[in-house]
This record gives C-alpha cells, sequence and structure tokens, in this order.
C-alpha cells in the first residue's frame, strides 16, 4: 500500500481564474480580460520551483477551449485544466491561501512556500 504524499513532496497549485488569475467582465457574459497584476509571472516562479500549476474553475466544460485558448495568449503555463467548481460562497480548507485585490502575488508566494515548508498562513 501507499503512503501518503507529505506536503513537501506535492507539487500541484490549484488556481483559480476569474478574478484571480484573470479580470473579467462580469454578469452575465463573464469574459476574459488581462490576466491580474504580476499573475503571469507568479505562475512562471512556482512552474520554475518545480510546482505544477493546475487552473481551478467553476466555468462549464464548454468554456474549456476559451480558458486554454486564453492562458496560450497570454503565454501563462499551465499543467491541467478543471471545470466545473462548485459555486461555494467561501472555501474552508487548511492549504488554502486568500487571494483579493489587497494580496500581492508576492504574498501568496510566500504563503504557499510556508504550507510547503508546514508552517502556517496568513501570520
Amino acid at each position: 500500500m501507499n503512503e501518503p504524499i507529505a506536503n513537501q513532496d506535492l507539487k500541484w497549485v490549484g488556481l483559480d481564474l476569474d478574478d484571480t488569475l484573470a479580470t473579467n467582465a462580469g454578469s452575465p457574459d463573464y469574459e476574459l480580460g488581462e490576466p491580474t497584476k504580476g499573475a503571469k509571472e507568479f505562475v512562471e516562479r512556482i512552474v520554475a520551483d518545480g510546482l505544477k500549476p493546475i487552473i481551478y474553475t467553476a466555468r462549464g466544460w464548454t468554456q474549456y477551449n476559451v480558458i486554454e485558448d486564453w492562458l496560450n495568449l497570454h503565454k501563462i503555463p499551465f499543467r491541467r485544466i478543471i471545470c466545473g467548481k462548485p459555486l461555494f460562497v467561501a472555501i474552508v480548507d487548511d492549504k488554502n491561501v486568500p487571494f483579493h485585490k489587497d494580496v500581492t502575488w508576492a504574498r501568496v508566494y510566500a504563503d504557499i512556500c510556508a504550507i510547503i515548508r508546514g508552517d502556517k498562513t496568513g501570520e
């Protein structure tokens, strides 16, 4: 039987698309705009560190090609796209790294590194 993978050995990082990696026009069409400031550089940095970005979005699978085209257009590296994330009002998770307009990508990177080391984030 295989042993669980330790935090320091995990390589996948889940990244939300709308209002995290990408700006969007909002309801009703949610057209993807430009990448949020520093998003591309952040993803390139985690890839250089050996991590594997997985785009995890509430958009339906019918949007897969739109998402893939947008990521390729902006040269944002990714390993996989997963569509259909449940529409939670909030996600409570021990590996959550918050992102909003007042959080820098440098802070997100530091929090991911802290999780890998086994430290708490956001403190």
